[in-house]
């Protein structure tokens, strides 16, 4: 398999090079796992959750470790995770190495489409890691700072063999523009991936809802399209309720309201940097301060609620 330096010269070789655009740092510790796991096949599962928080653990403590869960979560039950991953892994091997594998020709790739349209981007340290289930990437974060992380695990499941240029896209913007607005309120929640969709599809005109992320669950859109008056007039009521109930439904898939699907923030927050795109560039939409984003998600939901998705 490539090693950590091979996928960094790999970057510096291509448009990221060519952009002026230092190489990031990669963390490899997918392969690591497979490791792990090849040498404790067959053995019983105590044996691998020992040799996984001995030999994985400690190169990415704050993500495995428990403190980071403040007390919510026990080394029993996080032990439990790993015995989890272990039993599962068999029949996500092939897919875990391939997906592991073509992160190396993947990442410089789609990071020279990004480049084109946010030229200014300075990517972070990237950690590439079995993420025990808990994400294909995204952001967390740990110890008071911000980590970049990619799962090919959970993108084995979410992903398999499909194209991936919109799911790169969009982490990437999360990356390049991560949302600090003070509170974090459902708005801007709801620009911050909402308008990670849009760049995706912006950069990827073709891309099908299943490859920007809005098929989960199954016929979330053709839902939120089904009862469109009721979408946006429950969005409206919710927009500055903070992290609980509201933003679980919104974005995290834990349940919906009656008659409305879980997830649906991802595509009513894409239909709201839409409409914000009727006026502003792509990086002109990156560009905006917190207040001028409140006030553009308030008027492109007033305007939206009372009209038919289009």
């Amino acid at each position: 398999m490539r090693t950590i330096l091979s996928i960094a010269a790999l970057i510096v070789s291509g448009a990221a090079c060519a952009q002026n655009t230092p190489a990031p740092k990669i963390v490899n510790l997918a392969d690591k796992f497979l490791e792990v796991w090849d040498r404790n096949a067959g053995k019983p599962e105590a044996s691998f959750v020992q040799d996984f928080r001995a030999s994985i653990e400690p190169g990415f403590p704050a993500f495995y470790g428990i403190a980071r869960y403040a007390g919510k979560k026990t080394q029993e039950q996080r032990d439990t995770e790993i015995a989890g991953a272990f039993r599962e892994f068999a029949a996500l091997r092939p897919l875990y190495i391939e997906k592991t594998r073509a992160f190396a020709d993947e990442l410089p790739q789609h990071m020279g489409t990004f480049l084109k349209h946010f030229p200014d981007y300075q990517p972070s340290t990237i950690y590439l890691i079995h993420t025990l289930g808990e994400m294909d990437g995204g952001q967390r974060k740990l110890d008071g700072k911000v980590h970049f992380i990619f799962g090919p695990d959970a993108m084995a499941k979410y992903h398999g063999k499909g194209r991936v240029a919109p799911f790169f896209h969009h982490e990437l913007f999360h990356d390049y523009r991560p949302m600090n607005c003070e509170g974090g309120k459902v708005w801007s929640h709801l620009w911050s991936e909402g308008l990670a969709t849009y760049v995706a599809k912006a950069l990827n005109p073709d891309a099908s809802n299943a490859e920007l992320m809005l098929e989960i669950p199954a016929n979330m859109v053709a839902e939120v399209r089904a009862q469109p008056q009721l979408a946006w007039s429950d969005l409206q009521s919710r927009l500055d309720h903070g992290r609980g109930p509201s933003y679980d439904g919104l974005f995290r898939g834990l349940g919906g309201e009656p008659g409305l699907p879980a997830r649906r923030g991802y595509y009513l927050g894409y239909l709201v940097a839409r409409e914000a795109a009727k006026k502003h560039s792509l990086p002109q939409l990156a560009a905006l301060s917190c207040s001028q984003i409140q006030e553009e998600v308030s008027a492109a939901v007033e305007k939206l609620k009372d009209l038919p998705i289009d």
